[in-house]
């Protein structure tokens, strides 16, 4: 082939390329068949053999069009456009292999939000690796781009034989095949067809086609389909905030203690206990002990939401939007609290500084320290010092810690757990992975932020402030280590105890000492608060979801999540709601339950309360 391209030869040679590299992209696509249980028939298989052999193919060519084309408007040099060609390839291949790995750990694609943690500032406080796992995956890329020259060796041995032929044919069968797939998912859409509507979230980049109306009309599907209800109930156009729903009234005539929420990131459940956390077990002693408690998601950003507004994660972006602060911030601002507000984290990655803590003055939203555990260990002291020059006014305190999130602790800190993981080796894992060395890095990180949190509860001792400073011990939400025998780990990706369950610390002066077993929430935790403290008079259906922490009577359902999935966990099963409202019911322990069908009278009822902080609202 000559050096020189012409314009026609050369999209001739990128077209047939980009459709060659399909065949490389299709088997690492099988990666993501880890994550599924498909107990389905020939049809779906036939399904997910088409939608893979299209997508790809059709990634490939939106890749050609985007990425490679431009170039050839400058370029006529066949090096150049080689070389071209091989980062293209290599940068996309490595992508998706990464894609594939979120997938395995979390069950969602890496996408705006994950991108926003990562470069939206801050985003190594969120996300720290190990520089092995970087130098591995540096080694994985050049490996890419070597296997790229062989492969383009073949393929051009290919072109100047003019064996590759028939392109145009080749290209109408995929088309088929990607129109094909559209078509099956909008009836298995719009039928509840679990096996197909399931595996359709496999694939990154992927969004099917949905005509419910059409295949209702068309009476290809039972127009009795609770799926269509779902999406029809839940879905408000024109809503606005009616948050609270009225003034809030408390009593002037109470004494103001100081409150102090300690919070750590991504806390198991089962992570209570006198060897684990030996400082909160002692002092658990002093309070109350909540054993089966629920954060209200499986992440931060709306775990944390849960906990202060009292409400679902579900309306975050309308307080984002409409910078609305919690009535117990605002409560706490009109009694003359002093605020220590000291995250490990950054707060503006998610925007608690535009949420959560939107109204308090000089909020301090970035903490000094390259690690997460010199973070946890710098705000321990800034919070002591805080003390020290806060002791005689109320205060309020919230202290966020991350060491247990990154699973991460300081090299010369020697946890109880031995032996253990250097490192969280994300790579290895599988379901077939053998948790224990894993998780005794995670419970060490977990000691070693019981033991900064045991100088916090003893200087409180010391400074006899006990008496007089209500404190909160929780995690934003759960951490899973494969519990579920799934192959979860970590957080985000289901709503299983594993990963919606913490631990709940509520240490009140003169209170008597009490372990409740009833199923309790962070939606619960501001109402009792609100009530047992500040004396308010309004019902808690005002500003809250939840109830006082105290009430043992049954609770049938929680409403849990985001907007981009969310979930109705009841004692006997988990519904889990997708972003285009497809759905799956699972056992508490993520078992599909065969020919499930959804509770419509429930489900309506749930997004009535949903919607009720709406101004809009038929509640």
């Amino acid at each position: 082939m000559n050096k020189f391209l012409t314009k026609k030869d050369s999209l001739r040679y990128g077209s047939w390329i980009f459709l060659l590299h399909t065949l490389i992209i299709i088997p690492i696509s099988f990666l993501y068949y880890r994550n599924i249980e498909l107990n389905a028939g020939v049809f779906t298989y036939f399904y997910l053999t088409i939608l893979t052999i299209s997508h790809f193919a059709f990634l490939q060519y939106l890749i050609f069009g985007i990425l490679y084309i431009p170039f050839t408007f400058f370029f006529t040099q066949k090096k150049i456009l080689q070389t071209i060609a091989i980062l293209i390839f290599s940068t996309s291949i490595f992508i998706l292999l990464i894609d594939t790995e979120v997938y395995k750990l979390y069950r969602f694609h890496i996408n705006s939000f994950t991108l926003n943690l990562l470069f939206g500032g801050n985003g190594l406080e969120i996300f720290e690796f190990s520089s092995s796992l970087y130098l591995f995956a540096v080694l994985i890329f050049f490996a890419i781009i070597l296997f790229e020259f062989f492969v383009l060796k073949l393929f051009n041995y290919l072109f100047k034989k003019e064996i590759l032929k028939n392109g145009w044919l080749i290209f109408s069968i995929i088309l088929l095949m990607l129109i094909s797939s559209h078509l099956i998912h909008a009836w298995a859409n719009a039928a509840a067809y679990k096996p197909i509507t399931k595996s359709s979230r496999l694939y990154p980049l992927y969004f099917p086609l949905t005509a419910t109306k059409l295949m209702y009309k068309c009476n290809l599907v039972d127009k009795d389909n609770s799926k269509y209800s779902m999406k029809s109930n839940f879905i408000d156009d024109n809503k606005t905030l009616n948050y609270p729903k009225n003034p809030i009234s408390c009593s002037d005539s109470i004494k103001t203690p100081n409150i102090l929420f300690i919070t750590i990131d991504s806390w198991h459940y089962k992570t209570l206990d006198s060897v684990i956390t030996p400082k909160i077990a002692k002092f658990a002693k002093k309070g109350c002990v909540f054993t089966n408690h629920s954060s209200g998601s499986n992440g931060t950003r709306t775990g944390i939401f849960s906990i202060f507004y009292s409400l679902p994660g579900l309306y975050w972006y309308d307080f984002l939007s409409a910078s609305q602060s919690p009535v117990f911030i605002d409560e706490l601002i009109k009694r003359n609290y002093k605020f220590g507000i000291f995250a490990s984290a950054s707060l503006n990655n998610p925007e608690f500084d535009k949420t959560v803590f939107i109204n308090i003055d000089s909020l301090r939203t970035n903490s000094i320290g390259k690690k997460c555990y010199s973070r946890d260990i710098n705000i321990t002291n800034e919070w002591l010092a805080f003390v020290d020059k806060n002791s005689k006014s109320p205060f309020f305190g919230f202290l966020f810690y991350d060491s247990p999130h990154t699973i991460l602790h300081p090299p010369e800190f020697k946890g109880p757990f031995q032996p253990e993981w250097e490192y969280a080796k994300y790579q290895e894992l599988d379901n077939d992975t053998d948790p224990t060395l894993f998780f005794n890095l995670y419970k060490n990180s977990v000691n070693f932020v019981d033991s900064l949190i045991g100088s916090i509860l003893n200087d409180l001792q010391e400074k006899e402030l006990l008496n007089n400073t209500i404190v909160i011990i929780t995690g934003d939400h759960g951490q899973e280590f494969n519990d579920n025998k799934k192959n979860y780990w970590g957080h985000n990706g289901n709503y299983s105890k594993a990963q919606l369950n913490t631990p709940l610390v509520m240490y009140f002066p003169e209170k008597e000492t009490k372990t409740y077993s009833h199923w309790t929430s962070h939606y619960d935790i501001i109402p009792t608060l609100m009530q047992d403290v500040f004396k308010c008079n309004n019902p808690i259906d005002d500003y809250s979801l939840g109830k006082n922490i105290a009430d043992t009577s049954n609770r049938n359902w929680l409403l849990v999540g985001s907007n981009d999935n969310f979930g109705i966990v009841e004692p006997d099963r988990i519904t889990s709601v997708y972003f285009n409202f497809n759905y799956d019911i699972t056992t508490p322990s993520l078992d599909d339950i065969d020919n499930a069908k959804l509770r419509v009278e429930l489900f309506n009822d749930i997004i009535k309360k949903a919607n009720s902080f709406y101004y809009n609202s038929t509640e």
